[in-house]
């Protein structure tokens, strides 16, 4: 072969590396996209896992919330304007972004609620890139409109009622699947037709809230989950045991009730527990998160803005539902800004009722 020929084929060689070359440095931003979305969605996979296991008992299996606030929610994860800050980030004043607040929630806790910190760092079970994932799947929430429930959510999640347990055994704690009831066909757990007439309600309410204490015979332990004595409100035990007891009465609307003063007031009281109001009010004076419930009614307010405003009906009712909007000089703003959603107007004007009270 002469020179000319060898040098010919050389430099056809290193054309043909340099255009490999080229095609794979034009395809290495498209490999690496495909790529870094095969991660997420594997991370998605591992943290809807954990959510099954950690969070739906809070925040229901669709993230509509129960105890804890909803997830899958406009003002969480559908934002109008997805170059803003969802409206509860902007309400809380995070300078961060939703993947940092959520990873900082979730690891740390929310002070003065029911929500305790998941990270290995602060006494929790999650290691740093199992909280990655957990948000990896909360993120897949925000691409979609919100999920409702299949099942209706009644219009109070503190007023005991069948139909609330129906929706709480159906809906967000998952119970229809592991175990066949009225129409539910699960396997995991024994079968609940006629477990109240033959145990009794205290019996059903104990396995409820402490599962492993007597297990059914031929069923494992540490199967049901452990949290239902702190993530339930009595009344809303007590709904279970209602459907358990009566599934036919399910489907009875629960009329609003006209209630005396006394009542409407000890009403208020319920609701305030069941949504986890006195972790940061306390109704004797003594110092906490929040301010005292303790003679707050018509009492005057400084706000941070130094406006003073008097703590009448429509201050104490948008303080609960925008809480955000008159911040009180000298507490953080830390309240959950969903109680609009999470309560109904009966709820929200019982809490004021049982506030004006405390004198």
């Amino acid at each position: 072969m002469n020179l000319t020929r060898r040098l010919l084929l050389i430099n056809l060689g290193l054309l043909l590396a340099a255009a490999l070359l080229g095609y794979a440095l034009w395809r290495e931003p498209q490999r690496l996209a495909s790529d870094s979305v095969a991660w997420r969605a594997r991370a998605a996979e591992r943290g809807a896992v954990l959510y099954e296991d950690a969070c739906t008992e809070c925040h229901g299996v669709h993230g509509e919330g129960l105890v804890g606030p909803a997830l899958n929610a406009p003002d969480l994860l559908h934002g109008e304007d997805p170059g803003r800050l969802p409206p509860r980030l902007q309400a809380r004043g995070w300078r961060g972004d939703l993947p940092s607040f959520l990873m900082a929630t979730i690891a740390n806790g929310r002070p003065g609620s029911k929500m305790p910190g998941w990270a290995q760092t602060a006494g929790g079970p999650l290691t740093p890139s199992q909280i990655d994932d957990l948000v990896a799947f909360l993120l897949t929430w925000r691409d979609a409109e919100p999920t409702p429930s299949p099942f209706a959510r009644p219009q109070s999640l503190h007023q005991r009622s069948a139909g609330l347990g129906y929706y709480l055994f159906h809906g967000p704690l998952g119970c229809a699947d592991c175990h066949a009831f009225d129409n539910a066909a699960g396997v995991v757990g024994p079968e609940l037709t006629g477990v109240v007439a033959r145990l009794g309600r205290d019996a059903v309410r104990n396995a409820i809230i402490n599962p492993n204490d007597h297990l059914a015979p031929g069923y494992a332990p540490r199967i049901m989950p452990e949290t239902f004595a702190y993530a339930l409100s009595e009344n809303q035990i007590r709904s279970l045991l209602d459907y358990l007891e009566h599934p036919e009465n399910a489907a009875l609307q629960v009329a609003p009730l006209e209630r005396s003063e006394k009542d409407q007031a000890l009403w208020g009281k319920m609701v305030a527990d069941g949504a986890g109001c006195f972790g940061c009010h306390t109704v004797d004076g003594t110092a906490s998160d929040g301010p005292t419930f303790l003679g707050l009614y018509g009492q005057t307010r400084t706000l941070d803005d130094g406006v003073v405003v008097v703590a009448d009906d429509d201050y104490l009712y948008e303080s609960i539902v925008s809480p955000s909007a008159k911040q009180v000089a000298g507490y953080p703003d830390i309240m959950d800004q969903d109680y609009g959603f999470r309560l109904s107007e009966d709820d929200i004007r019982a809490v004021i009722a049982y506030i004006k009270t405390l004198r």
